[in-house]
């Protein structure tokens, strides 16, 4: 990001983790049924030279996810019911991070999420770092 905002650089790269994301995270297929799209059945059809089927099949996993950005610039993908205050977790033992809403002194998940360049260890805080959280 330059002066805080999303260079087309930036938002490339981040668009290709999050693709990176569906394929390796969530199983996305390397290839996409045309039975899905409404072809033949016994047709596979690769979406690796086609952007529009890509496009075609995220759109729909994404109905029920939004972008947000962290207060530290990140840009993440969760659940569409994340909320302004909810904070991103990240549990011991855990590979992804988590939304997590506090709600009248109880903490409750929201959902996993997707957050650019916190999805290898690459911010976990270390043994120092952690902190314990009930979830109810």
């Amino acid at each position: 990001m330059e002066g805080g905002a999303f260079t087309p650089a930036d938002r490339l790269a981040a668009l290709s983790t999050i693709v990176d994301f569906f394929k390796a995270d969530l199983s996305l297929p390397s290839d996409v049924q045309s039975s899905e799209l409404g072809g033949d059945c016994t047709e596979d059809i690769n979406w690796r030279g086609r952007p529009e089927l890509l496009w075609m099949y995220l759109s729909e996993e994404l109905e029920t996810l939004r972008l947000f950005v962290s207060a530290d610039g990140r840009l993440g993908l969760g659940h569409y019911d994340v909320e302004p205050g909810d904070r991103i977790v990240l549990f011991a033992g855990g590979n992804m991070p988590f939304l997590v809403r506090s709600v009248g002194g109880s903490n409750k998940i929201v959902s996993v999420c997707y957050l650019h360049g916190a999805m290898h260890g690459e911010v976990w805080p270390g043994e120092g770092g952690l902190e314990d959280l009930e979830i109810c």
